[in-house]
């Protein structure tokens, strides 16, 4: 129904003002008809002012009364009003019954541990949920890692997995407790890569070398070489050595990290030889047709301090100093000791473990090979002993020969002599060989 509809409408204080003294007689448009006239006005304003004040009040939320009076009340609007009135106070009852119901259950807590273990643990696979709790509703368990699964409380971990994940486990509420949840950390730390590594020895060459590594490292590991010698250079799983280098060289190899193996560093050694083998070959040969003058007198002998004696080891002494291989040298595997006994240089090299058995295809140029009078009879320390020692200038494995340049020899003398060595009993003419001290 429209509210305005019995509004009275009356012109404004203004226009009536104007009205009224259009109309009022001329001789009285002087003060008097002034006041006159708004009188009038205010006359005439006044109730259809309080009407329209009315109006309002009837029209907003407070002014239901009012509003009665201008149309007639609607029941069923008021009926449906009480029923919204009813189900938001039953719902409001549910809502507080609910809320009453949460108050009375339990906070409770889970208590986990957490699964952490190295790549080697064979158990790995399969690992037990741990953990306690009041609430015994069933629990859930979720990962976060595609590659750990949870099925029935325990964890499957594969073989080849390394690193972290969480797993979260949520117990729904019971009757007594509110539900709870917690996050278990899963971690298998990788391990050392055994890498296997292997010392080189090569020997002095004139020329640059490339020579295949023998390091091996597990789950396909990328291999990275290091050394601090300028002689020495890699490429991939090759070792460049520069011509003309000699001495030890110190490799760190990285195997970086793949798989369940973490970044593992391992050291070896690269020793090329200085070429003493070949420079004791030829002190030797230089050195052929020199004698002892009938009466083992010789600068060998001087050289040893033990003139006019037997000189066969003293004149090996002085070629190996000459050499430079005369005194042990740590990370080579040469030595010749300044001795004029075969016994004594025999037990000297064999401390320093540079003595090596009977195998001729294993003899260079420029070892020192040693003799005995009796096959087996070599016994460091004991009262059957070595004989007899040279420098070798020639071996032949298929034939057993062997050549020798050796002091003290035929005539008192520096000279070659050949042997034909039987390889099972190591005989050599009225002698047997014995050993040999491999020179580098």
């Amino acid at each position: 129904m429209d509210k305005n509809k019995n509004r009275i409408r009356t012109p404004s204080g203004r226009a009536l003002l104007g009205w009224l003294w259009e109309k009022s007689p001329k001789g009285g448009r002087g003060l008097a008809g002034l006041l006159m006239a708004i009188a009038l006005a205010l006359a005439i304003s006044l109730p259809a002012l309080a009407g329209s004040v009315g109006n309002k009040q009837a029209s907003s939320p407070e002014g239901s009364a009012g509003e009665s009076l201008s149309e007639p009340a609607d029941n069923s609007s008021e009926g449906s009003d009480d029923h919204s009135k009813t189900g938001s106070s039953s719902s409001q009852e549910d809502t507080e019954a609910k809320a009453g119901a949460r108050k009375t259950r339990k906070s409770c807590r889970i208590y986990v541990k957490n699964l952490i273990m190295d790549a080697s643990d064979i158990c790995r696979r399969s690992k037990k949920i741990q953990y306690t709790c009041k609430n015994k509703e069933k629990p859930q368990f979720f990962s976060n890692s595609d590659a750990i699964t949870v099925e029935d409380g325990k964890v499957t971990i594969p073989p080849n997995y390394a690193g972290k994940a969480y797993i979260t486990v949520v117990i729904p509420a019971s009757e007594e407790y509110a539900a709870a949840s917690a996050r278990i950390l899963v971690a298998v730390n990788r391990i050392d890569n055994p890498m296997t590594v292997y010392d080189m020895v090569e020997d002095y060459d004139r020329e640059d070398r490339i020579i295949p590594l023998q390091t091996e490292a597990r789950g396909g590991a990328r291999l990275s070489y290091k050394c601090s010698e300028r002689g020495i250079g890699f490429d991939k799983d090759k070792v460049k050595i520069r011509k003309g280098y000699t001495g030890t060289a110190e490799v760190t190899v990285t195997a970086h990290a793949s798989g369940i193996y973490k970044e593992t560093e391992k050291k070896f050694k690269i020793t090329v030889l200085s070429g003493a083998a070949e420079n004791m070959y030829e002190e030797a040969k230089s050195q052929i047709g020199i004698s002892g003058g009938g009466v083992n007198s010789t600068k060998y002998g001087q050289y040893t301090g033990m003139d006019r004696q037997a000189w066969c080891a003293s004149f090996v002494s002085w070629c190996a100093s000459n050499a430079g291989v005369n005194s042990f040298k740590p990370g080579l595997r040469s030595v010749v000791p300044k001795t004029a006994s075969t016994l004594e240089m025999c037990q000297y090299s064999t401390d320093y473990h540079v003595w090596t058995s009977q195998a001729l295809e294993d003899m260079k140029r420029g070892d020192v090979i040693f003799f005995s009078r009796a096959e087996k009879q070599y016994q460091v320390g004991g009262s059957k002993a070595v004989c007899h020692v040279g420098i070798i200038e020639s071996v032949n494995p298929d034939s057993g020969i062997v050549q020798v340049i050796e002091g003290n020899s035929t005539g008192d003398s520096v000279c070659r002599h050949s042997y034909g060595v039987d390889p099972k009993s190591g005989k050599v003419r009225r002698r047997y060989f014995c050993g040999y001290i491999s020179v580098h």
